[in-house]
This record gives C-alpha cells, structure tokens and sequence, in this order.
C-alpha cells in the first residue's frame, strides 16, 4: 500500500474497501485484521474511502478492535470519527 498506484488500484475497484472492511472481524481465527487495518489507514486520507469504511461498519468493527489493543484500531477510529463530526457541524 505505500506504493501510490497500488492504493489508485483499490480505490478504483468498488469492492477492495468493503472486503478490506470485512477483514476487520474480531473473531480469534482473523489474523488478517492487522494488515486490512495498516490498509485501511493508507486509503483513510480519501474522503470517498473513508465514507465507504464508515458506510459498511468499520466503526462497529474498529470499536471492539481497539477495545483488544489492536495495532492502528484507535488511529484508524479517530480518523473515521474525526470525519464524521466535520460533516455534522458542516451541515446547515
């Protein structure tokens, strides 16, 4: 993800985000939610990406996920809340 036409590459296709989204269960047997979560972070700078993330539960996900201690869960949270709060107060 650090390699910019790769990040292109998953915002291009409209289901990269959810399904990265979907790697994010808590569940014991998902060892792949600390690398969809270093993922999801990259793309977090996007706004469309982010509003995908929210729209498909990544905060649900995110919230029991920082609660284990979970490596970039709390960044990635903030980022996602810190952008729903903005869209809030920029409502008239």
């Amino acid at each position: 993800m650090g390699y910019p036409p790769n990040a292109r590459d998953i915002k291009k296709d409209e289901k990269s985000v959810p399904n990265l989204v979907q790697l994010l269960d808590p569940s014991p047997q998902n060892t792949a939610k600390k690398y969809a979560i270093s993922c999801l972070l990259a793309l977090s700078a996007s706004k469309r990406c982010r509003k995908l993330m929210v729209s498909h539960g990544a905060i649900g996900y995110l919230k029991k996920l920082s609660e284990k201690d979970v490596a970039g869960a709390k960044k990635l949270l903030e980022k996602l809340d810190r952008g729903r709060l903005r869209s809030l107060f920029s409502r008239k």
